[in-house]
């Protein structure tokens, strides 16, 4: 676009060192890549007659896309991981969207768990902060398990709470405590 724009105006200003830094100008001049700065972006105002707000926003796309192309290629690593996790279940129940791209599959469900990497799952979920009460019954499996929990901890961050009150709090355990008539050990075998 930047050569099609240079083209059909007349570029001879951009030439000189007024009109730009010699080394933007040359680079945009010759269609190398270029970070284009604000000031170069009010320059290229001046001689395209583009507005500056669309060389910055052409900017930031460009520089978008470099970040995501990036990104798929660090995220291609980590596909194998999909096999840990419940994906397909995950779709069915509307937690994540579906993608026939399996990068961006990869993308949709780490956004689920709230990590920027295969390597960030393992660090919170290999080594819980909170342990959940397990069956002795069936062997535990970190993937749906982590899903499951993930489930509840999206949910619970949607529901409006008052805020936490010691003296409320204390009251309703000793209800609670006046509802059974059993020792705590009947419950919680040692």
């Amino acid at each position: 676009m930047l050569k099609k724009i240079m083209l059909i105006r007349s570029f001879r200003q951009f030439k000189y060192p007024n009109a730009a830094t010699s080394a933007s100008s040359a680079q945009l001049r010759t269609g190398r890549a270029a970070t284009i700065s604000y000031e170069t972006a009010n320059k290229l105002e001046l001689v395209t007659g583009v507005s500056a707000r669309m060389w910055n926003n052409l900017e930031a796309q460009y520089r978008e896309q470099l970040t995501r192309i990036a990104e798929k290629k660090r995220l291609k690593n980590g596909l194998g991981w999909l096999k840990v996790t419940p994906s397909k279940e995950l779709v069915e129940r509307g937690e994540i969207d579906f993608n026939d791209d399996k990068v961006l599959m990869l993308r949709e469900t780490l956004a689920f768990y709230g990590v920027i990497s295969v390597d960030a799952w393992h660090q919170v979920w290999d080594t819980p902060q909170v342990a959940a009460r397990r069956s002795k019954c069936f062997e535990s499996n970190r993937g749906p398990a982590s899903a499951w929990i993930r489930i509840g901890e999206r949910k619970a961050q949607k529901i409006e709470c008052a805020p936490y009150n010691e003296k409320k709090f204390k009251e309703a355990l000793n209800f609670f405590r006046a509802l059974t008539t059993e020792k705590p050990e009947v419950f919680e075998p040692a």
